[in-house]
C-alpha cells in the first residue's frame, strides 16, 4: 500500500463522527485522532469536565468539535443529543461507542458475560435510539461499538 492510499483511507474531511464517552481517556484519544484526520466530531459524555483539555490539545481543529452532555442510558438525553448534533452538522456518518470504559459494571467477569452487556448497551446506544429511529445516518455510515 502506498502512502497516498493510506492517507486517502483515513481522510474523514466532511464526515461527522459521534463519540460517546468522548471526554474519557480512550474516547478522548479517539476524538483527537478523528479530528486530526479531518472529521467533524461530536463528543458525548455524562461528564464533560475533561473535554476542555481534549479540545485544547486539538488546537485550531477544535472548531470542528461540539461537546454535548449526554447520558447514553437515558433515551431522552440521547434524543436531545441527536438533535444537537444534527443541528450542528446535519448528518452522522459514524458512531464510536466508548462510553462506560472506567466503570466496573461496564466490564465482563467470570459471572458477567459480554452478551447481556452488549445487548443492553446496543439497545440503549445513541445510534439505535436516536439516529437510526430518525433515519439520519448516511447510507454508507458505519457503526463501531467498543463494549469496554
Amino acid at each position: 500500500m502506498e502512502l497516498a492510499d493510506l492517507t486517502r483511507m483515513y481522510d474523514f474531511t466532511g464526515r461527522t463522527i459521534v463519540v460517546t464517552g468522548g471526554a474519557g481517556i480512550l474516547g478522548g484519544e479517539i476524538a483527537q485522532a478523528l479530528v486530526g484526520c479531518g472529521a467533524n466530531v461530536a463528543i458525548l459524555d455524562l461528564n464533560l469536565d475533561p473535554a476542555k483539555g481534549i479540545l485544547d490539545k486539538m488546537g485550531p481543529r477544535a472548531s470542528q468539535v461540539i461537546t454535548v452532555t449526554t447520558n447514553v442510558l437515558d433515551v431522552e438525553s440521547l434524543r436531545q443529543a441527536a438533535q444537537t448534533v444534527m443541528e450542528k452538522f446535519g448528518t452522522v456518518d459514524c458512531l464510536v461507542n466508548a462510553a462506560g470504559g472506567n466503570k466496573p459494571q461496564a466490564t465482563t467477569s467470570a459471572t458477567v458475560t459480554s452478551c447481556p452487556l452488549m445487548c443492553h448497551k446496543s439497545r440503549d446506544s445513541f445510534l439505535s435510539r436516536a439516529v437510526i429511529s430518525a433515519h439520519q445516518v448516511n447510507s454508507d455510515g458505519a457503526i463501531f461499538f467498543s463494549f469496554l
